[in-house]
């Protein structure tokens, strides 16, 4: 039988001292109207890390290809950015025979306008992110344009090539900042403050479901599967908003382990380490470590459903 938690205080019921016992694990109940929206707000409770389910053949290849991908990634790919509005596009290295760079219209805004790669009319897709694989020293890329591109790899893998390119058929095959095309988010935790509890997202770009998830980090990353984004985050003001590791994506591999570009293979100590010594060069390991447990936090957590 599963165990009764608090939805308050998380506790056991039979350790709940706080009056709002419930027996339901899950339950989701309403609170104070939100303000300045009239909306309620609600909370949903994770107490316990949940046993994942067998993986089916086409998500165990979706896994391997993802390490494969990285392996080569690793390997060969530079760092550098190709959605990013501050990348001159006759700086940015990609493969020009098949790709065009132009700005990304419904991705702008006031403060940001970000561009995007389309694939040129008469390419089929799979090509593209064959060619692109077996040509990584001529691209670069960031952290988070890294993990959409290994998430094409490995579902072009688990699918096999007629399967891919009909979920592009009518659209143009794009690289964006997020929301690439034929890639699919069940949704996204999110944090802005780096601190307390996250909001739960139905996908990056839409409004929040007006939940308060009430549940830690290490519950939410315990559950998240493999290939899930995780964003780590310098909250020190000295490191300017546009810098290259004021924010690090990394992909999930497995319990403490990830892949993130430029980084490589890492756990999470050894991540955020290098976070802070990009921060500051001049930190010992020791340091840079301390400076991690004050500065860095995870932001977001991304669960993804490409097969």
């Amino acid at each position: 039988m599963m165990p009764a938690f608090c939805t308050r205080c998380h506790k056991r019921v039979t350790q709940c001292l706080c009056g709002a016992r419930s027996s339901a694990p899950f339950r989701r109940y309403l609170g104070e109207d939100g303000t300045p929206r009239t909306v309620q707000r609600r909370e949903l409770v994770i107490p316990f890390v949940l046993r994942p389910p067998q993986p089916t053949p086409a998500q165990q290849r979706y896994a391997g290809a993802l390490t494969e991908g990285a392996l080569l990634m690793a390997t060969a790919a530079e760092f550098g950015g190709l959605t990013d509005s501050n990348e001159d596009t006759q700086d940015c290295r990609f493969n020009r025979r098949l790709w065009d760079r132009v700005v990304d219209d419904e991705a702008s805004d006031d403060e940001d306008t970000p561009y995007k790669l389309v694939l040129k009319r008469g390419i089929r897709p799979s090509a593209a992110v064959i060619d692109l694989f077996s040509d990584l020293g001529n691209w670069a890329f960031d952290c988070g344009e890294a993990i959409q591109l290994l998430r094409w790899y490995a579902k072009l893998a688990a699918t096999g090539p007629s399967i891919f390119n009909a979920h592009v058929v009518g659209r143009r095959f794009e690289l964006k900042e997020h929301d690439s095309t034929g890639l699919t988010s069940t949704h996204v935790y999110l944090r802005i403050d780096g601190e307390g509890g996250y909001d739960k997202n139905v996908g990056f770009r839409l409004e929040a479901l007006d939940e308060v998830v009430a549940a830690s980090t290490e519950i939410l990353l315990a559950n998240a599967p493999i290939g899930s984004r995780i964003m780590w985050r310098n909250f020190d003001s000295r490191v300017d908003r546009n810098a290259d590791f004021k924010n690090e994506n990394a992909l999930k591999r497995g319990s403490d382990a990830y892949f993130a570009h430029p980084m490589g293979f890492k756990n999470e100590k050894k991540l955020i380490r290098e976070l802070a010594q990009a921060a500051d060069q001049s930190l010992s390991d020791e340091d840079a470590d301390s400076y991690a447990a004050r500065h860095i936090r995870i932001v977001d957590i991304e669960y993804y459903s490409d097969v």
